[in-house]
């Protein structure tokens, strides 16, 4: 089984005890065998096994929740009773990796990034979780409890995931070029991805080999002066791209289900306040409390206050997290193809900066600070691929023109 975990250099992870992501934002799920031995523990204060697990479905189950808290139904109150009373090793597989979030591929690979919504993850001190975690253990659990992941390239081509994989390479050539500016690695990427996705490069994609990498790496090398120039002419953007960039954000920020409420009245409340952000006067904490306070006529940022290097670091541990490991497309991804899913984390390359920049603005600060940047990234972590927002067929036509050449050039140099 193959190992594709590289965790960020610098990023650390300590369990603060305070159950925020881990006990009572996730579905717990477990196999029968985890049941089972869970079941044999002695854990005062519980009700009986049988209501302390719901069957999920193909002999799975999942963890019940404290009707009084919303917590797991093991939890300590700061620390998991299963834990605190028979040791770490006693926890089901996926509470032991949390906060990596870890997916088994079609092809045998396993990858992994961090739950950035944990706040034990970014803190100052803390121990690394390195190549030594026991990632194919943990794999194997996981294949029983859900489908391997997979991905097509586009929604008219599967070419298989060994030719996903070779442009994907391509794409990291190009992101991880550190002598070339951000930008214009963020637009070379769309560029070679536009050039790839016409129909009659399909065969060109199915083909994909070892060489693709070094051919998109060329291409930037080539290419870098010209892109420059184009992102220099970019022009600001038109007012179709401010609105939709606003309805992405809100995308961004809405951890609800759009289409399945508890009330009609919420739906309908929820919809207005979007409608009001898109059109510059709405505030984003009306549509989620954690969110500054600010109109949704401050975006797009036109420019940027500087940032600490500890806020740069948060940033790039997230984006380039979920680049490399490759968690934007598939079925944990709203089943969002490759192509479409790329766009998806090429537009939040702007979007969570810019939500770092207004979290610094509304607190009057004259540079983006660590803890605006935390706050932004922890936000955006949440909804990347678990918002039902993303899955709708306005959210998806947003995208496709926000990620448009032009339009992506000019939120780029705005």
């Amino acid at each position: 089984m193959k190992h594709a975990f590289h965790p960020p250099a610098g990023a650390v992870f300590r369990c603060q005890r305070c159950q925020y992501g881990c006990c009572a934002r996730f579905k717990i799920t477990v196999t029968c065998e985890e049941k089972d031995a869970i079941s044999r523990l002695k854990i005062p204060g519980l009700p009986p096994a049988e209501q302390c697990f719901l069957p999920d479905g193909n002999g799975l189950f999942t963890v019940a929740k404290n009707s009084k808290t919303g917590d797991c139904i093991f939890s300590g109150g700061g620390l998991c009773l299963i834990q605190k009373l028979h040791g770490f090793q006693a926890k089901p597989a996926a509470c032991q990796l949390f906060p990596l979030h870890v997916r088994h591929w079609l092809d045998g690979e396993i990858s992994a990034e961090y739950r950035w919504i944990c706040p034990g993850v970014g803190v100052e001190e803390g121990k690394r979780i390195a190549e030594e975690t026991n990632l194919p253990a943990y794999a194997r659990a996981l294949a029983k409890l859900r489908n391997p992941e997979k991905a097509v390239f586009s929604r008219t081509l599967d070419p298989g995931l060994s030719a996903i994989r070779a442009v994907h390479a391509g794409i990291m050539k190009i992101m991880h070029r550190q002598d070339v500016p951000f930008a214009s690695r963020l637009y070379c990427a769309l560029r070679v991805l536009d050039f790839h996705a016409a129909p009659e490069m399909h065969e060109v994609i199915r083909e994909a080999n070892q060489h693709f990498a070094a051919d998109a790496g060329d291409f930037l090398e080539k290419a870098k002066g010209v892109i420059a120039q184009e992102l220099a002419e970019a022009p600001a953007p038109d007012a179709l791209t401010r609105t939709n960039f606003r309805n992405y954000l809100c995308g961004l920020l809405r951890n609800d289900d759009p289409c399945d409420g508890p009330r009609i009245f919420d739906r309908i409340s929820r919809a207005w306040t979007q409608v009001r952000i898109a059109t510059g006067t709405g505030l984003l904490s009306e549509l989620n409390p954690a969110a500054p306070a600010v109109p949704g006529a401050f975006f797009p940022v036109r420019q940027f206050r500087p940032g600490t290097q500890e806020a740069e670091k948060i940033w790039q541990d997230f984006w380039f997290g979920k680049l490399d490991a490759m968690h934007f497309c598939g079925q944990q991804s709203h089943h969002f193809s490759y192509e479409e899913g790329l766009r998806h984390l090429l537009i939040f390359a702007v979007l969570t900066p810019s939500l770092a920049e207004a979290f610094a603005e509304s607190s009057g600060k004259t540079e983006i600070e660590k803890s605006d940047m935390l706050q932004a990234v922890r936000l955006a972590d949440f909804t990347f691929s678990a918002s039902p927002f993303f899955r709708l067929k306005s959210s998806r036509k947003w995208l496709k023109q926000l990620s448009q050449l032009q339009a992506f050039s000019s939120l780029l140099t705005f």
